[in-house]
């Protein structure tokens, strides 16, 4: 091959655009199948990627960009990876970045849209932060993934989410009927996360419909989504709420923090608390023991948004807010009380 372009690695791999930018960038959210498949193809034609990296990435320019709140999210970099899978085949440039949980998105977004004017914004873990004013700040089509855009009315704005007030109900319900009623919240924030504030408020209508009282600064700890932040969070509520025999993690990362932090106390779950967590993330199938979580479905969610976005690219107006079904995925973690 005399030039070897971005499209040729995409092509020969069979992987996306963006995926190639990834490795060629040694970003992270690429599978190893993924990786060692672009990698060949680079080496089999002898690129030298000192030499013509920059080259590479600048033709990279993107018809779709992919921005990503939340840098080492497992559920988001499972969604992406989906999307960029399923672009390979459609020939269509794309990129991706990646900013921090806290970072500004509406900053964000005005950078990439002036340095690389695309067709289509997919705004993945998004807060909804960009449009605070009510105003999007762009004019171009845009899809939130994971969140629910119905709140802003904005017609260029799509999302395709699960429905986490739903998918919270269902799992306190479950835990109320395992004999769970001293139950315990953590992850999240409700001031600044319309997703937190969603979940928690389905913790509380379960409880309620129940007849079970939900004491909110006694019972709920937010943390960040991560592992560290399940852990310091389940030692805070142990402070505050010592009583709980159950705590529902508002995510997978949180609730395996916990986990640890459990174990690090010198107890176990579930014989002395049982934990419950949110997302599905593949690691939660291989815990011990095995998590019992909302599993949202990553495939369907990246298939309904690029649909979405594409047609809205090709001039179809109006908004789409989709939710896609949840699956209740009953692992090891909670345990029955007589």
């Amino acid at each position: 091959m005399e030039k070897l372009t971005v499209k040729d690695i995409a092509r020969e791999s069979g992987y996306g655009t963006g995926t190639v930018s990834r490795v060629l960038n040694s970003e992270p959210h690429v599978s190893k199948k993924a990786r060692d498949a672009i990698m060949k193809v680079i080496e089999d034609n002898h690129f030298q990627r000192n030499e013509n990296a920059r080259a590479l990435r600048a033709q990279a320019e993107a018809g779709i960009v992919t921005l990503v709140k939340g840098k080492n999210n497992p559920l988001l970099g499972a969604i992406v990876e989906d999307i960029h899978r399923r672009l390979a085949p459609l020939d269509i440039a794309s990129s991706i970045s990646y900013m921090s949980e806290k970072g500004d998105e509406k900053s964000s977004i005005a950078n990439l849209i002036s340095a690389q004017n695309p067709k289509g914004l997919l705004l993945v873990g998004s807060n909804l932060d960009f449009a605070k004013d009510g105003k999007a700040g762009f004019k171009i089509p845009a899809v939130v993934i994971t969140n629910s855009a119905v709140s802003l009315n904005i017609p260029n704005v799509s999302s395709v989410c699960t429905d986490d007030h739903a998918a919270s109900v269902a799992m306190v319900n479950y835990l109320i009927e395992m004999g769970h009623r001293k139950i315990g919240v953590i992850g999240g924030d409700p001031k600044g996360s319309a997703l937190s504030l969603n979940r928690l408020f389905g913790c509380q209508m379960a409880m309620m419909q129940h007849g079970i009282f939900f004491d909110l600064q006694k019972q709920y700890v937010p943390s960040e989504f991560s592992f560290q932040g399940g852990y310091d969070a389940v030692i805070e509520l142990n402070k505050k709420f010592p009583e709980a025999t159950a705590v529902f993690a508002l995510s997978d990362e949180i609730a395996i923090g916990a986990m640890r932090a459990v174990y690090d106390s010198g107890k176990s779950v579930p014989a002395d608390l049982s934990i419950a967590g949110f997302d599905g993330i593949e690691f939660s199938r291989f815990t011990h023991p095995v998590l019992t979580t909302i599993r949202q479905d990553t495939a369907q969610i990246a298939a309904r948004s690029l649909d979405i976005l594409m047609r809205k690219i090709k001039g179809e107006s109006g908004a789409v807010y989709e939710n896609v079904p949840f699956i209740f995925q009953k692992g090891t973690s909670v345990r029955k009380l007589s």
